[in-house]
């Protein structure tokens, strides 16, 4: 048997998702089993995902489940924001499913850590998601000194990428630009987990590998996963969600409230644009119909921003606005009165 010759990459699977907004009851199922079955499609081989493997760092049962297969592909993962809590009292849903296994890459509370995964062509050095971001970058100090400039070694991050309002208290890590600048020249390749859009820098050595597909509207953008040829040092990004197909973008000032070009590829609809507040019922009503016509869509987001005349444009409408949430959650109770007034007074 012949072995694998590249090592696939991904990231921020996010399993058991589930989106309460822009959604139905239907949809909101459906597109957390597309979750899952991005994993199930990727191919074979040695697989490293690069953590916020769940959504949530405790799970039910039945997403324990769910989540047997695609753990089943992946060879190492580390652990990421997600899937881990700052109690040693409590066990996430990853490090139960990964219980008595080598593969997961996790940080105590209060401790920095790596893993190393030695292979024949090349060594991959991970460093999971830490409590505090002062913990990450002694981890990545240490890992850096047991590097000492070995040949084909790739470092695999749970962080974000050059974010400066990150500071050293937060539990939100962060690399600077300059400090990967410093890490390449150990490291041929860093890979980041935790950005949910993919990016590449440095010529490429360094890649933010992205979600396999999005998690919310604020990342409708392609999804990839990496692959990492052992035999000629080189990467690769392969597509496995095309955001042009997947997402249709419906401006009102391009197409007015003619239903948008959509087709059994696409997953959303994302409306945007303004309207006046006569035209505002028209919208919810489109989404509505959108809803009944195409039952195969995972969200619909209505964006759309309602004029106010003489004051200009100062609110957002949405048929799951907070306001209109609210008024169903107290119609019938004894604070509907009161909360009746408080909307007038903001009207």
């Amino acid at each position: 048997m012949t072995a694998p010759t590249k090592i696939i990459f991904s990231s921020d699977w996010h399993l058991g998702l589930l989106r309460q907004a822009n959604t139905t009851a239907a949809s909101r199922l459906a597109w957390q089993g597309r979750m899952r079955e991005q994993v199930l499609s990727l191919p074979s081989g040695p697989h490293v995902c690069a953590g916020d493997v769940f959504d949530k760092y405790s799970n039910p049962e039945h997403i324990l489940d769910l989540a047997r297969a695609p753990l089943s592909k992946v060879t190492r993962c580390l652990a990421g924001n997600h899937d881990v809590v700052a109690d040693t009292s409590k066990m996430g849903s990853l490090e139960l499913m990964q219980y008595n296994k080598s593969g997961m890459a996790k940080a105590g509370v209060g401790e920095s850590s790596w893993n190393c995964w030695g292979l024949p062509a090349v060594n991959v050095w991970m460093v999971p998601h830490h409590a505090t971001d002062k913990l990450f970058q002694n981890a990545l100090d240490s890992v850096e000194r047991e590097c000492s400039q070995k040949k084909n070694s790739l470092l695999v991050l749970h962080c974000n990428y050059s974010a400066p309002e990150v500071r050293a208290h937060d539990n939100a890590l962060n690399l600077t630009a300059a400090r990967a600048e410093e890490l390449l020249d150990t490291f041929d390749y860093i890979l980041i987990g935790h950005e949910h859009t993919s990016g590449g820098h440095f010529d490429g050595r360094l890649r933010v590998l992205g979600s396999l597909f999005p998690t919310d509207f604020g990342n409708m953008t392609s999804k990839y996963y990496t692959l990492f040829d052992m035999e000629t040092g080189e990467m690769e990004k392969v597509l496995c969600w095309n955001a042009g197909e997947g997402l249709v973008r419906m401006d009102l000032a391009h197409i007015g409230l003619d239903a948008p070009p959509v087709t059994g590829a696409t997953d959303f609809i994302d409306i945007t644009g303004t309207c006046s507040r006569e035209a505002a019922g028209d919208v919810a009503k489109m989404v509505k119909v959108l809803w009944a016509e195409y039952p195969h869509l995972l969200g619909i987001r209505n964006a759309v921003t309602i004029e106010r005349e003489a004051t200009g444009i100062v609110s957002q409408g949405t048929s799951d606005d907070l306001p209109s949430i609210i008024s169903r959650s107290l119609k019938g109770t004894d604070m509907e009165g009161l909360w009746g007034k408080v909307l007038g007074e903001m009207r």
